[in-house]
């Protein structure tokens, strides 16, 4: 079931439905995820996680790389590449399926040693949030704020700070990757 799909009309919905697992990504990376079908998330790390996360757009950007994405990817698909002042920094902005880790792979947006193969891509209402290295639980406080306007709702500020994950059996992998 894709986000698209989910008939969610209340904030109590919302809540149920939102992961409490997010990733922190740089943009404008975040943005080719959720708006130009970018569908391979880069890294040099391996993961046992699956399921759906939330994006986290780092406060950091990953200067200069707007131009390569409108030669490369966004021309000849017709899509326009906003501009980097444009897009929000250090919160949530989106929601992704991570469904396999792999070493090598087909798809145009593989460059790195690992990639995440995502699926059901989805931009969200920002929320600001702070990030973690790694997979990491995000605040209930953000998740409710996110699922707040989703249902329909006006936009507040929140201030909440990311926990990295510890135990139990849905993040035991989190040792995997050194704890992040």
């Amino acid at each position: 079931m894709t986000l698209a799909d989910v008939p969610l009309r209340t904030e109590e919905e919302w809540l149920a439905f939102l992961p409490h697992v997010a990733l922190s990504i740089r943009q404008p990376w975040c943005w080719a995820i959720t708006d130009a079908g970018k569908d391979i998330e880069n890294r040099d790390w391996w993961t046992e996680f699956r399921g759906p996360f939330l994006i986290h757009a780092s406060k950091t950007l990953e200067r200069g790389v707007a131009g390569d994405l409108a030669s490369d990817f966004a021309i000849p698909f017709e899509i326009i590449v906003p501009a980097e002042n444009s897009l929000p920094l250090g919160g949530i902005v989106g929601m992704a399926n991570l469904v396999n880790c792999v070493s090598r792979s087909s798809s145009q947006w593989f460059f790195g040693r690992r990639g995440f193969v995502l699926q059901d891509a989805r931009p969200l209402p920002f929320v600001a949030a702070k990030g973690a290295l790694g997979f990491y639980r995000i605040e209930e406080d953000v998740r409710r704020e996110l699922a707040r306007l989703l249902g329909g709702g006006e936009p507040r500020a929140i201030d909440a700070p990311a926990s990295k994950l510890q135990d139990g059996p849905l993040f035991s992998w989190a040792n995997e990757i050194g704890g992040a």
